[in-house]
C-alpha cells in the first residue's frame, strides 16, 4: 500500500489566509510609517480579526492610536498585548518610545500625564 502524498487543501488554504494576513499587516504598517493612519488602523482591524492574540499587532495598533492623538484608544490593544506577553509588550514599547525624553509615551506631547 503506497502512502497518500497529495496536499491537505485545509492545511494550503490555511497557508493561504496567513500568508494573506501577513500582506495585510505589512500593508497596514507601510500606511502607518506613510501617515496613512486611517488606511493602517482600518488594515490593523481586518488582521487584529482573525488574530487577536499577535501581540505584535496589538503593539502596532496601540503605538497607532498614539501617534493619532487618540491615547485613550491606544491602552485596549496595549493593554491586551501586555496581558498576552508582558516582556515582548514591555520591549516592544521601549523601541518605539518618542525620541524626546519629556514627552508622555502615550500621546507623544508635552501633557500633564
Amino acid at each position: 500500500m503506497t502512502e497518500d502524498r497529495s496536499e491537505d487543501p485545509t492545511t494550503e488554504h490555511q497557508s493561504e489566509a496567513a500568508a494573506d494576513l501577513q500582506i495585510l499587516f505589512g500593508k497596514a504598517f507601510a500606511c502607518q510609517q506613510a501617515g496613512d493612519y486611517a488606511e493602517a488602523a482600518r488594515l490593523y482591524r481586518l488582521v487584529l480579526a482573525r488574530m487577536p492574540d499577535n501581540v505584535n499587532l496589538l503593539c502596532n495598533l496601540g503605538i497607532l492610536y498614539r501617534d493619532m492623538k487618540k491615547p485613550a484608544m491606544a491602552m485596549t490593544p496595549l493593554q491586551r498585548a501586555c496581558a498576552i506577553d508582558p516582556e515582548k509588550a514591555r520591549a516592544f514599547r521601549k523601541s518605539s518610545e518618542p525620541s524626546e525624553k519629556d514627552v508622555c509615551t502615550m500621546c507623544g506631547d508635552f501633557c500633564a500625564v
